[in-house]
Parts: structure tokens; C-alpha cells; sequence
């Protein structure tokens, strides 16, 4: 079997004996609530957030899909706090992710291999309120809760007695199915996080946080396997940088580091029977690199980065892992009142994962995303009276 394919199966299988990896956005600073929940509310306003995701075209003759879908929403609301200072945000999104050949569709006929679909409800508490390039040093400290969906097609496994060292797939498996060979489930999730940020100079702002996901661990099965989704750890760092020889934000270059880097654990079952080793390891990705934005209320991005995923501590057949190249475009359309008050915007994103080494032939990988936002909007009578541009251009 063409070991690029077997690293794709063992990665899936890598942080869970059933459950495939959470998927990994590489557009990760758009995302933001899947990222970490303390950034609901954490920008001005009401802010729309969406990606598109397709990934592995290669495998399988182009037959299989790995697909996801995110959307998310993100509204400031600063008074709902009695403290003087401080702020509340609210967040909601929801996920859809698909693995495997099938048809991608709401009902549960021919889904692929798996199907995830989440729902969440994300709160953050922030000690600024509205102006947040105005406050030196910041903390957000945010929580989610969520509903998922998992529903597995089981006929389209291969199972280890299934398998014969020459002629492959001979006959037929004892591992006990579900009736019809399609089993879902049902779970309640919640993750945390904190982000905290600090601002040495108006034009510099470097940001920092950590997010917890799957504080909740449940096993979920009714075939009596380990399902439960291990815990992921998120770490992301992020800076906004811009020219200070211009004398105005809208005349300057704007430049963003990004890093990131996330670790599963996965069950001792995947350990012990794919890496060879008994007991629990951890599976690991990290991304380094930086986007340039140009001046204007009209705004071209382009960015660069490193981005990797490997299982940590397991047999070196393994060790190699998946290295890629990201290359990221963007436009950002910015509207403004003479005042200077930030009226509507919306960025187009598109980013090209190419990966490169022993995991070539998986193919590459993009994503697309969306966002749009009206900074002095109000929900429910909760949100800031004005915004101006200047906190809009500082947005990332």
C-alpha cells in the first residue's frame, strides 16, 4: 500500500480508535471561535465568519471527499456587565465535516465514512469594552458548550481479519455491526480558552492564548469501542505590525506573525495496535509564517507559512509526518462615515496548502472564507454607540 496512504489512515485514526482527527482549518485567524471561544465578541460589533475546506483529492482516485463547512457568528456586547470597563461577547457556529467517499448530504444515506456536524454556544468576558486598541493590556476569558452529531458508515471499513498478507481484502469481519451498517450518535461537548493581548505602541499589538477543547470526556459508543474525542490542547500567538514612517493607520502596510500549535491525545487502542507501542501518545501540529496587508480601505493580502502535523513518540515509519507550504490571498473592502466611523467590510480569503515530502500524493489542500461585519451594530440593544475605522484596520 503506498505509504502516503497509510499515513492519511493512520493521522484519521490517530486520535481516536473510530473518530476521526477535529478538522484542522489552515485559515485558522478566521475561524476564530473554533479556535478558541474567548474570541466571541472580541472584535467590534457583529462579525460573520465562514470557511470552506477541501482537502485530499488524491486518495482513492479522486473519489474521496474530505469536506468542511464552518460558520460562525460574533457579537460584542458590552453591556452586559455592570463593571465599568469591561464587556461580554456571544458567539454561535456550526460545523459540518466529512470523511471518506459518499455523498455529502443532510440525511444519513450514504454519508461517507464519517460524518460530524457541531452546534455551539460560545460566552467570553473581556475587562476592555468596545475601543480595544485603546487598552494596553487585555484578557478575554471565554467558554463554549455544544451539541454534536456523529453518524459512521461501518460497510465501508476495513476491518484487520479482513485482510490476507497477499491478495488484501479476502473475506469477511467478526467485529459486530450495527444494524443496517449506519450508527449515530449524540453528545454534548464544551471547550475554554483565554486570550489575553498587549499593546506597547498604537502600532503594535501582539497577542496571545490557549484553548482547551473536549473538556468532556464520554464514550459514545453502543459497540463497545472507545469513542470518546480526546482532549486537544491550542496554543496561538499573533501580532498586528504596521508601518510607523506613515503618520495614519489608513496609509500604512500592516504585517501579521501567526503561530499556532495544537496537540490530541489519542486512545491507547490506536497506540498499541497502529504505532506499535502500548499507552497513549500525541499527535501534533504547528504553523509559523505572517501576512502583509497593503494600505487603504481597500486592502490586498498575501501571506506565507509553515505548516506541519505529525504524531509525536510513535513507531519512525510514522515519525515523517505531513509538511506543507501555505500560500494565502486576500481583499478586504473597508467603508467609513466622514467622521471616521467604520461603516461595513467584508475579506475574501483563499489559501493553497501544498504539501510536499513522503505525503505528496495525498494531494493539496484549500480553503476559502468569508467574512463580514458591521462594527457599530447593536443586538438587542447590547453593542458599542461608535467604532472608528482605526479599530476595523486593526482587526486579525
Amino acid at each position: 500500500m503506498n505509504k502516503s496512504l497509510l499515513l492519511l489512515l493512520f493521522l484519521l485514526a490517530s486520535v481516536g480508535t473510530l473518530r476521526a482527527q477535529d478538522p484542522v482549518f489552515t485559515q485558522f485567524f478566521t475561524q476564530k471561535l473554533y479556535l478558541n471561544p474567548a474570541f466571541a465578541g472580541y472584535e467590534p460589533g457583529t462579525v460573520v465568519n465562514s470557511g470552506f475546506r477541501n482537502q485530499w483529492r488524491s486518495v482513492a482516485n479522486s473519489e474521496a471527499r474530505y469536506l468542511t463547512n464552518h460558520v460562525e457568528l460574533s457579537q460584542e456586547m458590552p453591556g452586559l456587565t455592570s463593571s465599568k470597563g469591561s464587556g461580554m461577547g456571544l458567539g454561535l457556529s456550526y460545523t459540518d465535516n466529512a470523511e471518506g467517499e459518499g455523498a455529502y448530504r443532510a440525511t444519513t444515506a450514504n454519508v461517507g465514512l464519517l460524518r460530524w456536524q457541531r452546534a455551539s454556544l460560545s460566552i467570553a468576558w473581556h475587562n476592555w469594552a468596545c475601543n480595544i486598541d485603546q487598552s494596553k493590556l487585555g484578557l478575554s476569558l471565554g467558554f463554549s458548550g455544544s451539541y454534536n452529531r456523529y453518524v459512521m458508515d461501518w460497510q465501508r471499513f476495513v476491518f484487520g481479519d479482513q485482510l490476507d498478507p497477499i491478495y488484501g481484502v479476502v473475506r469477511g469481519t467478526n467485529v459486530p455491526l450495527p444494524d443496517g451498517g449506519i450508527s449515530g450518535t449524540s453528545f454534548f461537548d464544551a471547550s475554554a480558552g483565554f486570550v489575553t493581548h498587549y499593546r506597547p505602541s498604537p502600532h503594535q499589538t501582539f497577542r496571545l492564548g490557549m484553548a482547551v477543547h473536549h473538556i468532556i470526556l464520554q464514550n459514545n459508543s453502543g459497540n463497545g469501542f472507545d469513542e470518546r474525542l480526546p482532549m486537544r490542547i491550542s496554543l496561538h500567538a499573533s501580532g498586528i505590525l504596521h508601518d510607523a514612517s506613515q503618520g495614519a493607520l489608513q496609509t500604512q502596510w500592516q504585517f501579521n506573525p501567526l503561530v499556532r500549535t495544537e496537540f490530541q491525545r489519542a486512545s491507547a487502542a490506536v497506540a498499541d495496535s497502529i504505532a506499535g507501542r502500548p499507552g497513549p501518545f500525541w499527535h501534533a501540529l504547528f504553523a509559523a509564517g505572517g501576512v502583509a496587508k497593503s494600505p487603504g480601505l481597500t486592502r490586498v493580502a498575501g501571506g506565507l507559512w509553515y505548516q506541519g502535523n505529525a504524531p509525536l513518540a510513535v513507531a519512525p515509519a510514522y515519525r515523517g509526518g505531513i509538511h506543507a507550504l501555505v500560500f494565502y490571498g486576500g481583499l478586504e473592502q473597508l467603508t467609513a462615515s466622514r467622521s471616521g466611523e467604520a461603516g461595513f467590510f467584508y475579506e475574501l480569503g483563499f489559501s493553497w496548502e501544498h504539501n510536499f515530502g513522503g505525503a505528496r500524493s495525498l494531494g493539496d489542500l484549500f480553503e476559502f472564507t468569508l467574512s463580514v461585519g458591521i462594527p457599530n451594530s447593536n443586538l438587542f440593544g447590547f453593542g458599542c454607540s461608535s467604532c472608528m475605522l482605526r479599530h476595523v484596520l486593526n482587526r486579525f
